[in-house]
């Protein structure tokens, strides 16, 4: 299977090489805009990335999440003005009252434009001179972070200003690509996905025909699915793509080895189902037995990784204490490597 999706991986590198080339000697508008921006190079690996991930969009889908992040940076830049009113600098150290009441003003104004890269690169020099140390520290820590943010903003403008090219690219690719590889026979595992799921979907006999075969559901290595493979989880197990039907599905994995992201996997999807599944009735088995190492070393790892990953289970990976089932008399030993 390896191979074969590597000769798949390989298909459509060469196809997507092939197609950028005709574009750009075609003086096709999107492509040539792309390329001026990114170069053809790294054109072709962000177009691979997500062929890879499973192209999949109508035209118009990509502007709204841009439209709706730079809505919020705006009323984030609102709130910031609010933030800084005139007596915040009395409960601040002298060195950042300094700094606040010497440039109340310049601030408020560059706060009411962050489209101007100007006022931006203004703003970040201010957030420079601001010392999180000292009386009032986590205020003005909450205030570089803000400042940062509004920065960005005429980067994620000029994203957006971008997508009627990248709509325009994306759709030919999706369209000359999925054309070539239906004419060859070629299909790579997120075609597989996409095509299963639109059978499940679309097909209500077949639905039922996989939900009587399958009683029950096990998957393992859950941190490591994706989006689409919940999907078709959920609906075979008695559900629609969007929510979890019947108490027939079982999950076996663990968030903290979820460090591939290999076909979109995403740890917030192992996240989602645990907490679903517990909301429909199930129960979480915490398999926290440690077999394979000794004692001396799970002591010190209980110790130190719930300061590195946290504990809090509102997150997506955190720690969960592991208990030993295995003596012994060595003790580990830390080495560091400088690079």
């Amino acid at each position: 299977l390896d191979e074969i999706e590597w000769g798949t991986d390989e298909f459509i590198e060469q196809e997507t090489r092939d197609l950028l080339r005709r574009l750009l000697r075609e003086k096709d508008a999107a492509a040539t805009a792309l390329c001026n921006e990114y170069g053809s190079r790294s054109l072709l690996e962000q177009t691979g990335a997500l062929l890879k991930k499973g192209l999949s969009f109508v035209k118009g889908s990509l502007a709204a999440p841009y439209r709706e992040i730079l809505a919020e940076m705006r009323q984030d830049a609102e709130s910031l003005k609010k933030m800084l009113a005139p007596g915040l600098a009395a409960s601040c150290s002298a060195g950042n009252r300094a700094v606040l009441e010497g440039n109340t003003d310049a601030v408020m104004n560059a706060l009411s434009d962050i489209s101007s890269p100007e006022n931006c690169a203004f703003l970040l020099g201010i957030s420079g001179k601001l010392n999180r140390r000292g009386k009032g520290g986590d205020v003005i820590g909450e205030i570089k972070e803000r400042i940062r943010a509004a920065a960005s903003y005429p980067l994620c403008l000029k994203a957006a200003s971008l997508i009627p090219f990248w709509e325009a690219y994306l759709l030919r690719v999706q369209q000359e690509i999925g054309e070539k590889k239906r004419a060859l026979g070629v299909l790579s595992f997120d075609d597989l996905e996409e095509m299963a799921l639109a059978l499940l979907e679309n097909h209500a006999d077949v639905l039922a025909q996989c939900r009587r075969r399958f009683r029950y559901i096990m998957v393992d290595e859950f941190q490591d699915t994706n989006e689409r493979q919940r999907q078709l989880v959920y609906l075979i197990s008695g559900g629609d793509k969007n929510r979890l039907g019947d108490r027939r599905l079982f999950v076996v994995g663990g968030p903290k080895q979820s460090i591939y992201r290999f076909r979109g996997a995403d740890v917030s999807v192992f996240t989602r189902v645990r907490n679903e599944i517990e909301e429909t009735g199930g129960e979480p088995v915490l398999l926290d037995d440690n077999f394979r190492t000794v004692y001396p070393v799970l002591d010190f790892c209980n110790a130190v990784f719930p300061v590195l990953m946290g504990e809090d289970r509102g997150q997506d990976v955190f720690y969960e204490a592991l208990q030993p089932h295995r003596a012994g008399d060595c003790k580990p030993e830390l080495c560091g490597f400088h690079f």
